[in-house]
């Protein structure tokens, strides 16, 4: 019986795994970026001079990459875009980085820039979160990975390997459930 209920336990648990992680963290977005120069500031955003890429992989749909930026804390504009694949895909960034104000705003202010892949018009998987400060006389951008999307997708889409592992798992764990020896059930 003992076993029985380890066997249940570990298929129970390992589709669950499955299931919750490889929708979320399937899609990403990051940026690699090496300054060559201060970051400058104005009315309309921050900016710095240098080079870098955006890897991105996205679900291959219409509104795959959702970006938001808020100014001073406030509430986020969000807008989707569409970026083809094939996928992962690498965006230059030549020349650098610009963050934008959502309406021009005299220094000193924050902007904080955040993009991830989007299902259905909601951010889901990794993306990236860069930090913009124009003080009065100083200018400065930080960029992160790694950021979880802060609502998962309403329908998270798995891959067809993700699913049939998921399938063989279901499947291996029913019959180590039906299994019987001599008449009893283990």
């Amino acid at each position: 019986m003992r076993s029985f209920r380890a066997a249940l336990a570990a298929c129970v648990l390992g589709a669950a795994m499955c299931a919750s992680t490889a929708a979320f963290s399937q899609y990403s977005v990051s940026i690699t970026f090496s300054p060559t120069g201060p970051a400058i500031c104005g009315s309309t955003g921050v900016s710095q001079p240098g080079t870098g890429f955006e890897t991105v992989i996205l679900p291959n749909q219409p509104g795959n990459a959702y970006n938001s930026i808020a100014l001073n804390g406030g509430p986020p504009q969000v807008s989707l875009q569409t970026i083809s694949g094939p996928y992962p895909a690498s965006l230059p960034a030549p020349g650098g980085i610009e963050l934008p104000t959502p309406s021009p705003t005299s220094p000193p202010y924050t902007i904080v820039v955040e993009g991830f892949p989007a299902i259905q018009g909601q951010p889901t998987g990794v993306g990236i979160r860069a930090t913009a400060v124009c003080g009065v006389s100083s200018a400065s951008i930080t960029i992160e990975n790694g950021i979880l999307a802060p609502v998962p997708a309403a329908v998270p889409a798995l891959t067809m390997p993700t699913l049939a592992t998921l399938v063989a798992l279901l499947a291996l764990c029913g019959g180590v459930l039906l299994r019987r020896r001599g008449g009893s059930w283990r």
